[in-house]
């Protein structure tokens, strides 16, 4: 059965990382569709380009590729931009250029694209609701912000980037109003979708949540082909 699984919810709730687990564990390909926002965010400030100057952030679209690799890089056009992406000034951007209606509609195109041939999993803020609203299998990860607060600022430590809590849950903050306010496709539970409330939850028990999730569907559709 050929099958995709969209994974939404605000900033730090784990998606990307229960994502690529999720994707290793049942051989699905992983996409993760707000990194796409964030390279052209990091390309606009490396080209001194305003976030919100849409006829120069459409431009840099038709001129940039992004790629993926399996172990979860991610590249803007030959370069590692891995690390780089995950920059709070650059997540920020990120919300920022989301609110584009060009913007959105060519990165959009772009992930369909990528998941028409299915068995993907693809996250994000809007992709039950709009870039695989057909998608088979609907997760909305939450956490309070408090723990997604500390998550990212132990993520970065981990990496070896500078963090502050204190302005980390600021930055949430201001990215939870500006992603769920915005007009063009904001973020919102799709009607469909399993919530998961992460807060106490480790990735292990997550996962498995998960995992209950996608072998019922699987195992429901076959009992009806």
């Amino acid at each position: 059965m050929k099958y995709n699984v969209a994974i939404d919810g605000p900033s730090g709730a784990g998606k990307s990382v229960i994502a690529l687990k999720i994707a290793q564990r049942f051989n699905l390909t992983h996409i993760d569709s707000g990194a796409m926002y964030r390279v052209i965010a990091l390309k606009a400030v490396l080209n001194n380009i305003a976030f919100n100057d849409e006829d120069k952030l459409v431009d840099l679209i038709h001129n940039t590729k992004i790629r993926f690799s399996r172990d979860k890089r991610v590249f803007m056009d030959e370069d590692d931009v891995t690390l780089k992406i995950r920059q709070e000034q650059i997540s920020l951007g990120a919300s920022d250029i989301s609110k584009l209606k060009e913007v959105r509609r060519l990165l959009v195109l772009a992930q369909q694209e990528m998941a028409q041939a299915k068995n993907c999993i693809m996250e994000g803020r809007d992709i039950g609701t709009v870039v695989l609203p057909d998608a088979e299998v609907k997760i909305f990860l939450t956490a309070s912000v408090d723990v997604r607060s500390k998550r990212r600022y132990f993520d970065l430590l981990a990496k070896g980037l500078n963090a502050d809590l204190e302005q980390i849950k600021k930055d949430l903050i201001l990215r939870d109003h500006q992603d769920s306010t915005r007009i063009e496709s904001p973020l919102k539970k799709a009607h469909d979708a399993i919530e998961l409330d992460t807060s106490h939850l480790s990735i292990e028990e997550v996962i498995e949540a998960i995992s209950l999730i996608i072998n019922e569907k699987v195992r429901k559709d076959e009992c009806h082909d």
